[in-house]
């Protein structure tokens, strides 16, 4: 192996040393992960974390039992049963039960599109509208001309010209 030739700059000198092995201790994420390594800034993350290896499920719900290995994600469960919706549109008075939701309604509103397709340009305020719509892209492809290229208007004028 060749050592590594990235400098860093150390955190408690101040100063920089050229990275000859692993990198440097991260001092504001101390917490690792014994099964992936990934890091944390709380021993209270790491907690949560190792859950996803382990599968412990401690949280469950007092309706229908279903286990959760996050509090918060317990809570976002709890509102099915409840029906508490406790984040409000401004503009409409439309309520809903977790504020990512919120979010997306409120692209309805004020017009935002912060999905962008790579292949035309056309924008979307929904990531899942975005990835329906990139499927259209693949289906074109599946009809070009595998010889030259040519994508036809369509089906009847690909069968036409693969009996040239």
């Amino acid at each position: 192996l060749e050592p590594l030739s990235k400098s860093y700059l150390c955190r408690k000198k101040e100063s920089t040393a050229p990275q000859t092995s692993a990198p440097p201790f991260d001092y504001k994420k101390p917490f690792s992960c014994s099964v992936c390594k990934k890091t944390f800034s709380k021993k209270a993350q790491l907690d949560v974390h190792t859950r996803t290896h382990t599968g412990e499920k401690p949280f469950s719900c007092q309706f229908c039992q279903k286990l959760f290995a996050k509090k918060s994600n317990l809570d976002l469960h709890v509102r099915l049963h409840t029906g508490e919706k406790p984040y409000r549109c401004q503009y409409c008075e439309k309520t809903f039960a977790q504020i990512s939701n919120l979010k997306v309604h409120m692209r309805t509103h004020t017009g935002e599109k912060p999905y962008s397709c790579s292949e035309c340009e056309k924008t979307f305020a929904q990531h899942n509208t975005l990835k329906a719509h990139m499927k259209t892209h693949v289906t074109d492809r599946l009809h070009d001309c595998a010889i030259c290229g040519w994508v036809p208007l369509n089906d009847t004028s690909l069968v036409s010209k693969k009996n040239v």
